[in-house]
């Protein structure tokens, strides 16, 4: 689905698709990024900005905050870019210097990125780690501590 832009196309389509087949039963069909999305590929285009494009606005998107850190993006600007179309984030943990960091001990500013994401419509915020500095359910708890924390 991501090998040129006609590959992307083709996706949109069965996305676009698969989106008003879902509206039909009450269903949001939204969209997971990886860091991918948002480096420039063949022909000079950005996925994400193609995504922008191609997705009618039945289809959402749930931004992963990590992978968009990792690929160098502001994940509250990236949120209030998309304000509307937001269904929910992964709030997953990114530093530079640390494979198995925690939420709010990262280099993530998730203050801000919560605040938009919620302006922006999001209704969930779904914790998730790549790499467990420990055990993945004492991962998640000191995670939901920090995250409490910002409240």
């Amino acid at each position: 689905w991501t090998a040129d832009r006609d590959a992307w196309k083709r996706f949109f389509g069965v996305m676009n698709l698969a989106a008003e087949e879902l509206a039909a039963q009450g269903i949001e069909l939204g969209y997971h990024n990886h860091d991918f999305e948002f480096r420039y590929g063949t022909g000079g285009v950005c996925p994400l900005v193609a995504m922008e494009k191609g997705f009618t606005s039945r289809v959402k998107f749930q931004f992963d905050m990590g992978w968009a850190a990792a690929a160098g993006v502001d994940g509250a600007a990236l949120a209030a870019a998309h304000a509307g179309r937001i269904c929910s984030i992964h709030a997953k943990p990114f530093a530079k210097a640390d494979p198995a960091p925690y939420l709010c001990e990262d280099d993530v500013d998730w203050t801000s990125v919560i605040q938009a994401s919620a302006a922006g419509g999001a209704d969930w915020i779904v914790v998730e780690h790549e790499v467990y500095a420990a055990a993945p359910m004492e991962c998640v708890r000191r995670d939901v501590e920090n995250l409490r924390r910002l409240a």
